[in-house]
This record gives C-alpha cells, sequence and structure tokens, in this order.
C-alpha cells in the first residue's frame, strides 16, 4: 500500500505504454488508483520503450486494487495523433493542434481559457443573476464572515460553457477551480441559501456545480458531458461527483 511521500511504480499491463517510443517523464498522470477517488501527480521517472513510470504518492494510505485502476497520460506533444488533441508548451508557447477533419478551419475561431472566474460575489442577499453566458469562466460566490455572507442567491437561465478546467497542461496539478457558491463561514451553524433554475453545464472538466446551502433548490438544470476526469480529489476519502452538495437540514427547511 502506497504512503505518503514514497515513491511509487504504476505498471501497465500488456505493452501499450512502451509501444509509444516516448519518454514520458515529467508528463502529467491522472490516476484512478483509489476507486471512486482520482488524483493527479507528474512522472517521476520513465524511459522510453519501458511498461511503467513513477510518481510521487501525496494522497493519503490505502490499498490499490490493481485489476480496478485506470490511467491516462498528458502533457507530452507527442501523445498529439488524433483530431481534436492538442499540446501547449509553456516554454516556448507554441500550441500544437489536430483540427477536426470535417471542419474548414479558416472559418474557425480558436479561444481558449484566461481566467477561473468572471464574477466573485460576497456581502450580497436577495440577488438574481439571470440571461448570461459564460464561456471557459464561472461564478464563485462565499462567506466570510457573519457580517460578510451570501444569502438568497438566484442563480437563472445561465449558460456554462466549459466553465471549468484543469491547468495540467501549464504542468499546474492542483485542483481544478469549479463553480463555487458557498454561505458556510467557520463557527455559523447554518447556512444561506440558493436556487438554481434552468441552467445549463456543459463540458465542465471536474465538478460542475459544488454548493454549500440551506434550503437551497435546483430546479430544471441540464447536465452534460461534465466531470470526464473525476480528478476531484487531493487525499483518498468520500469522493466528489459532478454535482457536490453540502446541506444543512432545519425541520421547517426543504433540502435538496
Amino acid at each position: 500500500n502506497p504512503t505518503n511521500g514514497k515513491t511509487c511504480t504504476i505498471e501497465n499491463e500488456g505493452s501499450d505504454l512502451a509501444g509509444t517510443g516516448v519518454n514520458m517523464t515529467d508528463a502529467v498522470a491522472v490516476l484512478n488508483i483509489g476507486k471512486w477517488n482520482t488524483f493527479v501527480a507528474k512522472v517521476k521517472h520513465h524511459e522510453a520503450g519501458d511498461n511503467k513510470f513513477t510518481y510521487e504518492h501525496t494522497f493519503g494510505s490505502f490499498k490499490i486494487e490493481h485489476e480496478l485502476s485506470r490511467y491516462f497520460l498528458e502533457d507530452k506533444v507527442e501523445l498529439v495523433d488524433i483530431p481534436e488533441e492538442w499540446h501547449f508548451d509553456k516554454n516556448t508557447n507554441v500550441l500544437t493542434f489536430i483540427p477536426p477533419t470535417d471542419v474548414d478551419m479558416s472559418k474557425v475561431k480558436l479561444r481558449g481559457k484566461v481566467q477561473s472566474y468572471a464574477m466573485t460575489i460576497t456581502n450580497s442577499q436577495n440577488l438574481l443573476i439571470k440571461n448570461i453566458d459564460f464561456f471557459a469562466t464561472t461564478i464563485k460566490a462565499y462567506s466570510s464572515t457573519k457580517n460578510v455572507y451570501v444569502d438568497k442567491l438566484t442563480f437563472d437561465s445561465l449558460n456554462f460553457m466549459y466553465p471549468s478546467y484543469s491547468k495540467r497542461m501549464l504542468g499546474d496539478i492542483s485542483l481544478i477551480e469549479r463553480t463555487d457558491i458557498n454561505g458556510r463561514f467557520p463557527g455559523k451553524s447554518c447556512c444561506g441559501g440558493f436556487h438554481f433554475i434552468n441552467n445549463t453545464f456543459y463540458g465542465s472538466d471536474g465538478i460542475a456545480l459544488a454548493y454549500h446551502g440551506q434550503g437551497s433548490v435546483l430546479e430544471h438544470n441540464y447536465f452534460e458531458y461534465n466531470d470526464w476526469t473525476s480528478a476531484n480529489m487531493m487525499r483518498y476519502g468520500g469522493g466528489m461527483a459532478t454535482i457536490y452538495q453540502i446541506v444543512t437540514t432545519m425541520k421547517s427547511d426543504r433540502t435538496l
């Protein structure tokens, strides 16, 4: 069983890794090695033609069940080999991209993510946000003290297209900055409440929506192609999913 700070080895069944002929050292590994928990680590050592690689384990102590485990590697330009795959070289600022075969790229505008949050909300109550399209960016709301808090926020008819994405292609393996609506702060026994109605969440790499509130309601929201890596944990634990909710239950309140 792996322990923190230990260099661990992943050995590939079959010969697919060796067959690439690529040295994967410094690639980013997305590791589904904790059953429902998926983690991200840098490849510490690999040699071209070898069928195993090492990484530094920082995810806590648990048993890896190899027959249930899967992984994939990225952040190597040599891995770009089919349409719609891409790589960004952070040292030279060169983007490598294989376009779709059925698209005229002279008529297409390429856009990339440049920020995590277009809107950050705090110290706000009875606020309605409606009819806005978010492309490659999203919203964060939070409470920090009993005097600086969020409550009764309504998110209505918002379109979140690719709202959250990792920074793995930049070599950053930290958690993805997600759509996060948090009504709780330390020392408060209950939380603000939120209403999500008629929103679309499409194409998030990671949790599509995380919220922490009392009496919050989700109504007629559409979720598609979200959380495709499930790499939402830094340590082994309960795990997170496409929608991550924490609710405070009160007898008189209806909670989801």
